[in-house]
């Protein structure tokens, strides 16, 4: 049942027709469709809270299945929701790559549900792509200024 749920088409397409503007009609009488748009609506995304909601159970009943230990049936219903987070996650790529949702919701969406992450690479150069330069830093102590002469040692004239 979980994974029937899960594995859904991520999206509907349904056809725009579009009509001739000067209101040309054909010998039936019906418009004439200059061209038609396909339109992509994307499905509801599936939810484990909404599978708990559609088989009548609370969201903690469906965590304690994947935790419960002693179960015979743990290890088959483990492995149901694993194809069910990687229908999500085809899910969330097929609406992403075809546009059915905003960039930003999408990238958040697929970080925070799947295990998806945005890693972004960082190089540090120096002048024209070389190496940068290391420079060793010396601290010097200060000098004691607490002997006869007033701070300058015998050899200051």
């Amino acid at each position: 049942m979980l994974i029937k749920f899960f594995n859904i088409e991520p999206y509907t397409e349904m056809k725009v027709l579009h009509y001739d503007e000067s209101g040309k009609k054909h010998r039936n009488g019906r418009s004439v469709v200059t061209w038609i748009e396909i339109k992509r609506e994307p499905n509801r995304l599936p939810t484990l809270q909404n599978f708990a909601k559609k088989i009548k159970i609370g969201i903690s009943t469906v965590y304690d299945w994947l935790n419960e230990e002693h179960d015979s049936y743990r290890q088959e219903f483990s492995d149901a929701f694993a194809c069910a987070r990687a229908c999500r996650k085809n899910f969330l790529i097929e609406n992403g790559l075809v546009g059915c949702h905003n960039h930003s919701y999408a990238k958040f969406v697929a970080t925070n549900l799947t295990d998806m992450k945005d890693t972004q690479k960082q190089e540090i150069t120096g002048e024209d792509g070389k190496p940068v330069k290391v420079v060793e830093v010396v601290h010097f102590a200060k000098a004691n200024t607490d002997n006869d002469n007033g701070g300058r040692s015998d050899t200051d004239s």
